[in-house]
């Protein structure tokens, strides 16, 4: 029966709690503790909290805060991997009490960032806890993977000299003062910022707490990111881009520390899928949001707009129209372009003109082949231009209101007489087919009046180019003006 547990220090890693209450105890073995504590003597797992359903059963007449929840989110370093698994991991990760959960939950691979293989703590956090509470603890950001510096003293962290992963043993250890300056490292400036910047985005992670985001969240929100910084077009060319702006931003040492060196074999997403981007781990995530937004904060509560062509509204750029270069458009569709892959926007008014232009163009009224640019005139400039036609105006008239060259305005009175000619000889056409229709339903129901016990077979045999007729034509009207299909009795012949 437990009669006492430690009171859990802000962020204090969950492995450190139980190696307090080891101290405390009259325990020799740390496998009676751990066993005691959480139920069983498996190997200790620094990442999750083991046998937390055992520990809670015991510890939480002590607090109402001891909840299972209270622990993932306080004292472990789960919250960090929440935002970037689906809803299914967390809600198993709830109903687990990790007694046999692997050792690593970030699913590494050899190419990604390694998680650590020793206790890390800061010397002057160890000093001051020392002398605020008599003891010393572990901080849970301080394992976190690529996490090596102290932001609040802003200096690089101790590491403790029992490697944890490799370590057989059941042992309960807490850091102390006279091993703190062995394994300390000295980072340039510029490494030291990015490392301080990066455990400032992991402790934003950890006190947001987040669940799982939509499958499409960061795909997307990547994406309009690199739109607006520029990098995203031609497709095939963002990996390269990004890696460019990457290598520009990062220092490579602190790269190299977190095993996301650029130079020999690249870990950036194609961002050709959701699959891919969601697939990579939780630092490199904030590797990317810092690189794209400035922050992990910013990126998350920020909402970004891609809007390559500003906020509009836009110059109007229809002649024909009362309003014309008058500041009216209120919508553009961006596009990319089907052949070279650059950013393209449909102008469109509601005057119907539609006009398009690309990223870089800053007027309109600066593109020298515009009329090339014109997607649709619409209703105003067709009804305007009749009207000028109807008032039997020149060709060099109508081209000087429509701001169209001579031959330009010719080759559309030539193409509108091609399609005047064209819908005629298809008017005329529709005609002797309805006529002809008409002609064939009045001789399909003298056949069925004919012969009313026919079936629909045996009437359409009677005149089969009535029948071939009316099924192209108007089948539905066929299908409710005809007889029942025959049923054939299909006899099965048994050979013996």
């Amino acid at each position: 029966m437990i009669v006492y547990f430690p009171e859990p220090y802000e962020n204090e890693l969950y492995y450190s709690l139980l190696a307090r209450y080891h101290s405390y105890s009259t325990d020799i073995a740390a496998s009676s503790t751990l066993r005691e504590l959480s139920g069983t003597t498996k190997r200790i797992n620094f990442d999750v909290p083991m046998g937390i359903d055992n520990l809670i059963s015991k510890i939480k007449k002590f607090s109402n805060l001891y909840s299972k929840d209270y622990f993932i989110q306080y004292h472990t370093i789960i919250p960090i991997i929440k935002p970037f698994r689906k809803l299914e991991w967390i809600e198993n990760l709830k109903k687990s009490d990790f007694k046999g959960q692997k050792s690593n939950l970030f699913g590494n691979t050899e190419k990604d960032v390694k998680s650590k293989e020793h206790l890390y703590y800061c010397s002057e956090c160890l000093k001051e806890q020392l002398e605020e509470y008599g003891e010393g603890y572990w901080n849970r950001v301080h394992q976190m993977p690529g996490i090596y510096v102290c932001t609040y003293h802003r200096k690089a962290l101790s590491e403790h000299f029992i490697n944890i992963r490799n370590n057989k043993e059941i042992n309960f250890y807490l850091p102390k003062i006279e091993e703190s300056y062995k394994m300390q490292k000295n980072y340039n400036e510029y490494v030291l910022t990015s490392l301080l910047n990066l455990a400032e985005d992991v402790e934003y992670l950890l006190e947001k707490n987040f669940d799982a985001f939509p499958e499409e969240y960061y795909y997307e929100k990547y994406v309009t990111l690199m739109e607006i910084k520029g990098i995203a077009y031609p497709v095939l060319q963002r990996e390269n881009r990004l890696k460019s702006l990457m290598t520009s931003y990062y220092p490579p040492e602190f790269l190299e520390i977190l095993n996301s060196d650029l130079n020999n074999s690249s870990w950036l997403p194609k961002f050709t899928s959701n699959k891919i981007v969601n697939n990579l781990h939780p630092i490199r995530h904030l590797l990317l949001m810092r690189l794209l937004s400035g922050s992990a904060r910013d990126f998350y509560e920020n909402e970004y707009l891609y809007k390559p062509f500003g906020t509009g509204p836009w110059i109007c750029m229809n002649p024909l129209a009362d309003h014309y270069l008058k500041k009216v458009v209120k919508k553009v569709d961006v596009s990319v372009h089907g052949l070279n892959r650059t950013i393209q926007g449909d102008m469109k008014c509601s005057c119907g003109f539609i006009y398009r232009v690309r990223a870089w163009e800053q007027s309109p009224l600066d593109i020298k082949y515009f009329n090339n640019r014109i997607m649709q005139k619409g209703h105003i400039w067709e009804q305007k231009f009749n009207d000028l036609i109807e008032h039997k105006l020149t060709i060099t008239e109508i081209s000087n209101i429509i701001k169209m060259s001579r031959p330009t305005v010719s080759k559309i009175l030539r193409d509108r007489k091609k399609l005047t000619k064209t819908d005629l000889k298809e008017e005329e056409k529709n005609k002797k087919v309805n006529k002809k229709t008409s002609e064939y339903k009045e001789i399909w129901l003298d056949l069925r009046a004919k012969h009313p016990k026919y079936y629909r077979n045996e009437l359409n045999n009677t005149n089969r180019a009535v029948y071939t007729w009316l099924r192209k034509y108007d089948n539905e009207w066929l299908e409710a003006n005809s007889p029942k299909i025959k049923k054939r009795n299909y006899v099965r012949k048994i050979i013996l």
